[in-house]
């Protein structure tokens, strides 16, 4: 049994890393609490800052920059945190034997915030903007669904009719394309983001048909109030699909979703990404 401190689960233990920092919290009955900002450079240095957090850790979900290949928790690719490459899950495992370990992508973890919401209808996407672009997509049960390579999904590629001087959407949809409008359009900059965001969505509504679609991430986070408008004029669904457009503006997103699956992993039995 896990130690309990003010109604904190002080053995679950959820970890963000991302180009920024990392962001590590423990899991309450509440949602995620404790939640602290690291500077990590190496695994021997995050399962330190892990053991650190709790008297006898019990779980561990972790989300991480780049690409993961699902069933082996290894980290293939990840430019912000070049050190998580290699088999990440198999390391933790080893310095925390017979508990529950997840590493997943941090597009799949603000996708698994979306279960936090009481409302929420299943199947959801949700498209994360910062920097880049981040997708998860979850099926009607709240599973994680990733592409046919077993890996995360990566939407950065697409192209997308816009008037950014990158077609592709990392650029379009992320930091780069929000600048640009910024010195051209200056105060109608996030309309016109607005406007760029819902026919995006647009396309992959089709492709996908979700109930939900959540939004999440920095630019979320702080501009949405000016951009919102715009994506609901211009998104158009597909035939006999309505989804509902959810804007997360937690800015512990990812956390959150990460301690939705550590519950999910524990209520589930067999329950595996």
């Amino acid at each position: 049994m896990s130690h309990k401190k003010d109604g904190v689960d002080m053995g679950r233990i959820v970890v963000d890393i991302g180009g920024s920092g990392t962001r590590i919290g423990v899991v309450s009955e509440k949602g995620v609490a404790a939640i602290q900002r690291e500077s990590l450079d190496s695994v021997e240095g995050l399962i330190a800052a892990i053991k650190e957090r709790a008297d006898k850790v019990t779980g561990v979900a972790i989300s991480v920059p780049g690409f993961v290949q699902g069933d082996s928790g290894k980290v293939l690719l990840s430019r912000n945190a070049p050190w998580l490459v290699g088999n990440l899950s198999g390391q933790l495992k080893n310095a925390f034997p017979e508990i529950p370990i997840h590493v997943v992508n941090d597009g799949e973890a603000h996708a698994l915030a979306l279960l936090s919401h009481s409302d929420l209808k299943l199947g959801a996407i949700n498209l994360s903007i910062g920097t880049g672009v981040g997708f998860g997509v979850l099926d009607i049960n709240g599973k994680v669904v990733r592409n046919a390579s077993g890996e995360n999904w990566d939407i950065g590629d697409m192209w997308i009719k816009t008037s950014a001087s990158e077609p592709y959407a990392w650029w379009a949809l992320g930091e780069h394309g929000i600048e640009e409008l910024k010195n051209s359009a200056k105060e109608g900059a996030y309309k016109k983001f607005g406007y760029r965001l819902g026919a995006f969505l647009s396309q992959l509504a089709i492709i996908f048909r979700p109930r939900t679609i959540g939004l999440s991430g920095g630019y979320i986070s702080r501009y949405w109030d000016a951009m919102k408008d715009a994506v609901r004029e211009e998104f158009k669904a597909p035939t006999n699909i309505e989804p509902r457009i959810v804007a997360q503006k937690d800015a512990e997103v990812a956390l959150v979703g990460l301690a939705e699956l550590l519950d999910l992993s524990r209520a589930k039995e067999g329950f595996l990404l």
